[in-house]
């Protein structure tokens, strides 16, 4: 079986990392950025309607979602990528030496499959989209939270935006 001591870092419900396991990985990563300036991306993404789908379908359809939107997502990932359960219907990413310009690929890659996987629940199909903000990090943050604010930020722009779609920093405030 597993190694027990990797469990407080995995998300019980969808098998990939869980918040405490992504805070961990993204300090090492800020401090390798910092020291040899590679730059990280983060995808900050989560369902839309999600609340919908689990009053319409039920929690068990909810629940069979988010396990699929992790086995789909963490398909095209790359192994030195890291990918957790960031809480409810939230996902992060963290894109190793990857720039904004290809963080936005991966994210609408993502997104793009996603929305044409069918999700099927007691033979009905949910449909599902998410909504991906997208950061990268810059010299002058001063900590790797000021990268997953942005993303987050990005996020809900993306949301007011009319969701199913990809918000970074590339794209103009609103």
């Amino acid at each position: 079986g597993k190694d027990p001591s990797l469990l407080i870092f995995e998300d019980e419900l969808t098998g990939i990392y869980n918040r405490r396991a992504f805070k961990e990985r993204l300090t090492v990563e800020f401090e390798r950025y910092k020291r040899y300036k590679t730059s990280f991306s983060v995808l900050f993404f989560d369902i839309d309607f999600f609340k919908s789908v689990n009053d319409t379908y039920g929690h068990d359809a909810g629940d069979r979602a988010l396990k699929g939107i992790a086995q789909s997502t963490a398909g095209i990932l790359r192994k030195v990528d890291v990918f957790a359960r960031y809480g409810g219907e939230e996902f992060v990413v963290i894109l190793y030496e990857t720039d904004i310009v290809r963080a936005v690929t991966v994210a609408e890659k993502i997104r793009g499959l996603i929305k044409s996987t069918e999700f099927e629940y007691k033979g009905r199909i949910v449909p599902i989209t998410i909504s991906v903000g997208v950061s990268t990090s810059y010299e002058d943050d001063d900590n790797p939270d000021d990268v997953v604010n942005r993303a987050d930020k990005n996020l809900y722009r993306a949301k007011r935006a009319g969701r199913n779609r990809v918000f970074s920093d590339l794209d103009t405030k609103d």
